[in-house]
């Protein structure tokens, strides 16, 4: 049997791949995955560039890039939580 606080972890976890695929094939959208404020920036930025194909090309390249730092984020905060939770108050999550 797993350990709680691994069971949390790996079922609270974003993966890597599935991030950069949305990223890749939905641009900022595809970046509501991993961080919705950055994916709203983005997504309002491209909307406003949008008469030229250089803002929203920008906008693409930044959300695959952004998307690796937002999903590693997400996951370490998941673990410091998980962790946290486990020293502190004994609980099993």
């Amino acid at each position: 049997m797993k350990d709680p606080v691994e069971a949390y972890i790996s079922a609270h976890s974003k993966s890597q791949f599935a991030g950069f695929l949305l990223a890749f094939l939905l641009s900022p959208l595809g970046l509501f995955y991993s961080s919705w404020k950055t994916a709203i920036l983005l997504c309002i930025i491209a909307l406003a560039s949008a008469t030229t194909i250089v803002g929203p090309i920008i906008c693409w390249v930044l959300a695959v890039l952004i998307n690796f730092g937002a999903v590693s984020s997400h996951n370490e905060k998941v673990r410091t939580t998980a962790n946290l939770v486990k020293s502190q108050s004994g609980l099993k999550l």
